[in-house]
């Protein structure tokens, strides 16, 4: 049986504003907030990453661009994730790839 390492990753976050509610993302969805998703500039979307703030977890699915590289931000957690943490809107969160 091998050893699996998984990378964790302190990231900058914000979350969405608001007025990106009903936009599509980058995967053809439609942006609402009552997901567990998040907007990543990386690749491949529709990765899962598990995102931690002060001792809470969730779940969030890669499915946009983002941050704005002028923000200094590397992460954007949907409303529901921000909520889900008790996330204030800024801050840094450690960020962990899901093994598939």
């Amino acid at each position: 049986m091998g050893i699996v390492l998984r990378l964790s990753i302190l990231m900058l976050a914000s979350t969405y504003g608001t007025e990106h509610h009903q936009n599509i993302t980058a995967t053809g969805e439609i942006y609402t907030g009552d997901e567990h998703t998040c907007a990543l500039r990386s690749k491949p979307h529709n990765e899962v990453y598990l995102v931690e703030y002060r001792g809470r977890f969730v779940y969030c699915r890669h499915n946009d661009w983002g941050p704005a590289r002028w923000t200094n931000k590397s992460i954007d957690l949907s409303t529901a994730s921000a909520q889900a943490l008790h996330f204030p809107g800024s801050g840094r969160v450690k960020v962990t790839k899901k093994r598939n």
